[in-house]
């Protein structure tokens, strides 16, 4: 089947649902969905027209500027650009 967007979503929520839902062992919520959001951003980057491996997820990148540490850096082309500030231009 080829992969549209609705598959890469839907392919997320099975994921997500099987590791968030698995009874023989628990962990945090939001670490079980990391490798489940990982697949579905390269799903979406490569039907956006990307090339395999150009947009990566990089978990717990600090933006020292901000003094925060987001759950990731999306990085294209090995490059990130963050923007916190509205210049109003």
């Amino acid at each position: 089947m080829k992969k549209t967007i609705e598959t890469a979503i839907a392919d997320f929520g099975t994921a997500a649902r099987a590791k968030l839902s698995n009874p023989s062992a628990t962990g945090q919520p939001e670490d079980q969905i990391r490798a489940p959001f990982e697949q579905l951003l390269t799903e979406i980057a490569v039907l956006s027209g990307f090339p395999t491996g150009t947009v990566t997820a990089v978990g717990e990148s600090a933006v020292a500027d901000l003094k925060t540490r987001p759950d990731y850096a999306v990085t294209v082309h090995k490059a990130t650009r963050h923007r916190y500030r509205c210049t109003g231009q």
